[in-house]
């Protein structure tokens, strides 16, 4: 299962992940309001309730991310039922950075979210520039 949707945050929340790179937090942490608002959209599209162990992240890694699926390429997150990308970047601001599924292959503009659950394979090629997402592991 994949899919997509545009304008997902505020621009508020936008600015508020964009300015948080390296932020990691489980879900059931979340104290900001901007953390909370975004949990409960993604209540509202997702139909599956976290793990407690679920969390968030804004990552920029430049390196990208060879093929796996999200419950991890040594079983570390087995728990994990959906993994969610949301691109906080301008595409302007970075090259590269192509999300590869099997037989699909996305770019992600600013404010939109792709989702699949945890067993689909995907990559992610490496980028220059400044390519900020926030990820969520469900």
């Amino acid at each position: 299962m994949k899919r997509l949707h545009t304008h997902f945050l505020s621009e508020d929340e936008l600015q508020y992940f964009y300015d948080n790179v390296r932020m990691r937090k489980q879900l059931a942490n979340a104290s900001h309001e901007h953390e909370k608002s975004v949990i409960d959209k993604l209540a509202a599209i997702i139909p599956v309730r976290p793990h407690e162990k679920a969390y968030m992240c804004v990552e920029r890694n430049p390196n990208g991310h060879e093929w796996h699926t999200d419950t991890g390429t040594m079983g570390h997150m087995e728990w994990c039922q959906v993994g969610v990308i949301v691109m906080l970047s301008k595409i302007t601001q970075y090259a590269g950075g192509w999300i590869h599924y099997d037989g699909f292959t996305i770019g992600l503009n600013q404010n939109e979210l792709i989702y699949h659950t945890s067993d689909v394979r995907h990559k992610v090629e490496p980028h220059t520039g400044d390519r900020r997402v926030l990820l969520f592991f469900l």
